[in-house]
């Protein structure tokens, strides 16, 4: 804990001390009223009873004089306003908008003026949290929901800059190939809606789909099919098509794109027309903006509750061992007691005003997260009978929490490896990035690899090291270990691997998948088995974990590998994983105002009050004159 005034402490001290003195003489010059002098008490002193009461009392008022001490001094360093660094959550007034570009050869150059329509899109929707996912073959998400618009610009006009360059597979739209035919709509369309979070909360969403219609291929979800989930899910799909210029949808394919963009609640156009972006972008603004907690955060902000729990167990105490006053001030004692009572409880609520802002803070980490992404990790053997990728999900979200501040990057490993995610501090997009994962059947034709990260995930640790010298980097490699590639496994390498962690998950018995894409039009849990094909008749697919596959993996990492089960905390996952140093970020979280420091400086006047009361209850008064014998 840090103090926001560490001097303030010592200058209530003092200023507490001189109060209490003023007071104490005061209250001393003033005869007590109705005082009684009495002679010879020295045998009723000398009792033991009353010796017995008087130790009991001295030791009551000294207890209380202790617990006064304590709530003084815990009310200064409330008026020094303690800090702590917390993770905030802000509100904020968005839309959630993904981005859907189809990156076939069909598209040809039209790809070039869409990114930058969809740059254009992202500099007028200021506010909104943005997505990209690109298709062919294959779609692959490229970030997920996030409202870091610098980040998001970053990204685009780094795929923008792959066309200028016209580098053949660029690492830009990385594995969005090798998958059956050369444009699969309705799968890239499925992508995009299953890219959205949060759907248990309302709020706009809009998949911006930009295509030329054209079908190559046999995708696992039709364009009706994946159109009708994302009305099922309230997503309003605007349709950009190159193809159609006036956006007339004259032939089959185009207006099969028109039908499910209009009955999504949506809207489809050509690109070439006058306004074609501007009427987009007026369509999505026309949907209300939702409150939405965004990205956590890291922040050094005022936090009263331990002091402000110190205090109100020390009064407690002292109200407890309190003398009963039964004079006149009585009724002035017992507001004052109860008034201390209401600020201590005022300040426990940590009170505030709007309009203040608090630091951003950053943790000097990068966080690597390489989950396993084929079929096998749909295997119903995690936990009661739930798929693999489900207990990947929570474990990266909880990882997320952990080290909160750090930048993340999410890698999708399956027989090919794509980083769907580059490093980003928004917590949040992470957890979506993986969110987003639908292990299939497709992306397994190849056959899965446990290492197939191994040399994207060297080059991105070596291109980190370069770019930040001595900035940590954890690797969580997150998968079942199986192996089912024909292709020889390259080794992970443990260079600029600062720690992490290997997490397993599955059995060994197996358990049988379902297809992610299919399960989503049945619902959920429905929809069917993968069938293996390989001995003639088509029998239920199992898939097999192997955890020494995995140890090995950890070996070649220099990480412990930890065995997960559903419901097990991350701890043990997190003992060769340091959290790294926090550090200052630039910008500023909005905070409340806080009030805590005001309440306690009255706190502390009450308290000098009890602490005069004390004194003045133990210490001698002056006594009125004795007339000498005789007088008159």
């Amino acid at each position: 804990m840090e103090l926001t005034w560490p001097a303030v402490p010592a200058l209530c001290a003092a200023g507490a001390l001189l109060l209490l003195a003023v007071l104490v003489r005061r209250a001393r010059r003033r005869p007590a009223p109705g005082e009684l002098l009495l002679a010879h008490t020295d045998r009723l002193s000398a009792l033991p009873a009353f010796r017995r009461r008087a130790r009991r009392r001295r030791a009551r008022l000294a207890a209380l004089a202790v617990a006064l001490l304590v709530t003084a001094g815990a009310a200064s360093v409330l008026a020094a306003r303690p800090v702590s660094v917390q993770r905030v959550e802000p509100d904020s007034r968005s839309r959630d908008v993904v981005l859907c570009l189809d990156v076939s050869s069909s598209m040809g150059p039209a790809d070039a003026a869409l990114l930058d329509t969809f740059l254009d899109v992202v500099r007028l929707s200021p506010r909104e949290r943005i997505g990209l996912v690109l298709f062919a073959s294959r779609p692959v998400q490229v970030f997920p929901l996030t409202d870091d618009h610098a980040y998001v610009e970053e990204q685009l006009r780094r795929v923008r800059a792959a066309y200028d360059e016209r580098t053949t597979g660029s690492a830009a739209w990385a594995g969005t190939t090798g998958g059956d035919g050369t444009s699969v709509i309705g799968d890239g369309i499925a992508t995009c809606v299953t890219s959205f979070d949060r759907l248990d909360t309302p709020r706009p969403r809009s998949l911006l789909l930009a295509t030329d219609a054209v079908v190559s291929g046999s995708p696992l979800v039709g364009t009706t099919e994946a159109g009708a989930l994302a009305a099922a899910r309230g997503i309003r799909i605007h349709a950009l098509n190159p193809a159609d210029p006036t956006g007339t949808a004259r032939d089959a394919a185009s207006a099969e794109l028109r039908a499910i963009a209009e009955r999504s609640g949506g809207s489809y156009a050509g690109v070439g027309g006058p306004g074609s972006v501007a009427a987009v972008v007026a369509a999505v603004d026309r949907q209300e903006a939702a409150r939405f907690t965004g990205s956590p955060q890291l922040v050094r902000s005022d936090d009263p509750r331990p002091a402000a729990l110190v205090a109100t167990v020390a009064f407690v105490l002292a109200l407890l061992l309190a003398l009963p006053d039964r004079g006149p001030a009585a009724r002035w004692v017992l507001v004052r007691r109860g008034g201390a009572l209401v600020l201590l409880l005022a300040i426990g609520l940590r009170p505030g005003l709007p309009g203040d802002a608090a630091p951003l803070l950053t943790r000097d980490v990068d966080v690597y997260l390489v989950v396993d992404d084929t079929v096998s990790m749909a295997a119903e053997d995690h936990g009661a009978g739930r798929p693999r990728i489900e207990g990947a999900r929570a474990d990266v979200a909880a990882l997320v929490a952990r080290f909160a501040g750090a930048r993340f990057s999410t890698i999708a490993s399956g027989s090919t490896a794509v980083q769907t995610m580059p490093l980003t501090t928004d917590a949040t997009a992470a957890v979506t990035s993986v969110q987003a994962l639908l292990p299939s059947a497709l992306d397994s034709t190849a056959g899965s690899d446990p290492r197939a990260a191994g040399p994207l995930l060297h080059r991105l640790l070596a291109e980190g090291a370069e770019r930040s010298p001595g900035r940590a980097q954890l690797v969580f490699v997150l998968g079942d270990g199986e192996r089912t590639s024909d292709t020889a496994a390259s080794a992970f390498r443990s260079a600029d691997v600062s720690g992490g962690a290997v997490l397993g998950y599955g059995t060994t018995a197996g358990g049988r998948m379902r297809d992610a894409p299919a399960a989503l039009l049945y619902g959920g849990d429905g929809g069917p088995y993968v069938l293996d094909t390989r001995g003639g008749t088509p029998t239920e697919a199992v898939s097999h974990a192997d955890p020494d596959e995995l140890r090995a993996v950890a070996g070649e990492l220099g990480v412990p590998f930890v065995a997960r089960a559903a419901g097990e905390p991350i701890d043990p996952a997190l003992v060769d994983a340091r959290p790294g140093e926090l550090r200052p970020a630039a910008g500023e979280a909005a905070v409340r105002r806080p009030l805590s420091g005001w309440l306690a400086l009255v706190l502390l006047l009450a308290v000098v009050g009890e602490l005069a009361a004390l004194l003045t209850a133990v210490l001698p008064r002056r006594r009125p004159r004795v007339p000498a014998e005789g007088a008159r």
